[in-house]
């Protein structure tokens, strides 16, 4: 008995099926920022006005998904916060010490699974997908 693979069908077959993986891949991709901006807003240092903080909690409050997309190389989800001094309080200055909130989310959702994700630390500008 024999088995014969047409590859020129497999692969036309596989190229209508992308958009539909992709889809699906995104929703596993989102799923996965969802859980890694609960944990960062967890995580995040709130101040105080006695320390001076004029928006306690601004940053932990910001910190969610802020774009999402496909482009060529496939889903991805971009998570944190737009506040300015978010990478301030993530890696610190030469006058503070660093309060890593994000890099801890995402290490705790990479040891969820053995899947790659692709999840950005920081939104930025896309190339629209062709």
């Amino acid at each position: 008995m024999g088995f014969t693979l047409d590859s020129k069908a497999f692969m036309a077959a596989m190229k209508e099926s992308k958009p539909f993986l992709e889809l699906l891949a995104l929703q596993d991709v989102r799923g996965r920022a969802q859980r890694i901006a609960e944990t960062a807003k967890s995580l995040a240092p709130v101040g105080t006005p006695e320390e001076g903080d004029r928006h306690p909690g601004a940053m932990r409050d910001d910190i969610g998904l802020k774009g999402e997309g496909i482009d060529s190389k496939g889903p991805y989800v971009d998570v944190g916060t737009t506040e300015p001094y978010g990478l301030h309080m993530e890696f610190g200055t030469q006058h503070n010490a660093p309060h890593p909130f994000m890099r801890p989310a995402i290490a705790a959702e990479a040891g969820r699974s053995e899947m790659s994700t692709r999840i950005n630390l920081a939104p930025r500008a896309r190339q629209p997908k062709k």
